[in-house]
């Protein structure tokens, strides 16, 4: 993982963030996700357990398709 520093007004913000923050760029555009070290894990965890319902990730499960990794990755290569 990168270690990126930031001012102290922006460093202020983000510690105040009880929860976490999405990062912007000026567009808008989502850059990431900052969570605050006060998080823990298991909080992080809970959350996503109380997010994920069974009969959705089931019903994907049984569409089945996708595409293959090789497809992926080669348009992850392509210039944006």
């Amino acid at each position: 993982m990168s270690q990126v520093q930031v001012e102290k007004p922006l460093a202020n913000i983000l510690r105040e963030t009880p929860h976490g923050t999405e990062l912007v760029d000026a567009e808008g555009r989502v850059i990431g996700y900052f969570t605050p070290s006060s998080v823990s894990l298991r909080e992080l965890y809970d959350w996503a357990w109380a997010e994920f319902d069974q009969r959705d990730f089931d019903s994907a499960v049984a569409e089945g398709g996708g595409r293959p990794l090789a497809d992926i990755l080669r348009d992850l290569r392509k210039p944006a």
